[in-house]
Order: C-alpha cells, then structure tokens, then sequence
C-alpha cells in the first residue's frame, strides 16, 4: 500500500514529565528526551515530504531545550523550501477565538467590515493562524484524548490519532504507523458518505 501523506500535519507533544516519572529519573531529562523526539519526527516529516509540520509545546520550561533543537534543525529546513516548521510556544485556541471575535467587532464598530460580512471565511482571516493552512491530521501521544484547547477554531475537519505512547517514547515507526491509520479514515468535511 502507498501511503497518502497528509499535507499538514499537528502534533501536541505531552507526556515528557510521566515518562521521566515512570522510568524513575528527572523530569528534565524528559524534556530533554522529548526534544530528541522532535528531532527524529521532523527528520521522518521531511523525508515524507510533508508540507507543514506545527508543534504544540505546553511547558515553558520545554522552550529553551526546543528552540535550541529547532536551532539546529534551521539548516535542514532551509535546504527544503517546501516544508513549513511552526513552533506553537503560548498558544491557546480559545485565546485565538476571542481575539478574532475582537478583531471583527471592532471592525464593525468601524464600518470596516458589515455585520452581514462575518462568516466563517471572515472569522478564519482574522486569526493568527491565518497564514497556515488548516490541519488534516492531529496526533496527540500519552494516552490523553482530547485537544487541550489547541487549534479549536482549525480541528473541524481533522483526523485525529491518539496512542498511549509518551512523547519521549514516540519514534519514527509510531508516526507512520498514524500515517497508516490516516490512510483508512474517509475524509469527508461534514458531507455525508455515498452509499
């Protein structure tokens, strides 16, 4: 079977401190395993070619390791014009959602926009994930199944994929093997399926 590779891919990276806990050593040191991960999962996106790869990071204390990581990684990137990297540091989806609604009041109030204008397509220019296009796939890792107030407004039509695995455990093979599960789900952005 040829593998359809989604185009944009999310991942919310969790489970860094649990995996340390469990194993009996320093949380930190699973941050610093969590960015090895990184690492391993962007090289597989660039080789599968995948177009834009978005990284969730709740910790702030992940920051500083990651973005050193990331640092590195630059290079790798440059040499690929057409992959996209996007780093989500202090991002939370209900925050984008009221400062869109924000945005297009005020616009309204300023007879820049007329209140018939406000739509979904409207709303969706006025985040500031507007530039990314909208995921097709969402993996989150730890066992934990929900989106922890990530992308709400952009995880309408996504495929999500849960394993029980931690972050620092997830390794390549886990990441095709949600590329396998994305290739059995039938896309179909609230149509109904044909009989």
């Amino acid at each position: 079977m040829i593998l359809q590779i989604p185009n944009h891919i999310a991942i919310i990276m969790d489970g860094n401190g649990r995996w340390a806990k469990n194993k009996v050593i320093s949380r930190s040191y699973g941050h610093l395993q969590g960015v090895e991960t990184v690492e391993r999962i962007i090289k597989t996106c660039m080789r599968l070619k995948v177009k834009c790869l978005i990284l969730f990071a709740f910790s702030k204390k992940n920051w500083k390791k990651l973005l050193e990581k990331i640092d590195s990684l630059i290079d790798l990137t440059r040499s690929i014009s057409r992959f996209t990297l996007v780093t989500a540091f202090n991002y939370f989806g209900r925050w984008n959602i009221i400062e869109s609604f924000r945005i297009g009041i005020n616009g309204i109030f300023q007879n820049k926009v007329k209140i018939d204008e406000a739509d979904e397509k409207k709303i969706t220019t006025y985040l500031s994930t507007k530039r990314l296009p909208e995921p097709d796939f969402i993996i989150r890792p730890a066992g934990v199944f929900r989106i922890s107030n990530f992308f709400l407004w952009q995880v309408a039509y996504s495929e999500l994929f849960f394993t029980n695995k931690p972050w620092p455990a997830f390794n390549p093979e886990d990441f095709l093997e949600a590329i396998r599960a994305f290739n059995y789900r039938e896309r179909r952005y609230g149509n109904i399926c044909e009989i």
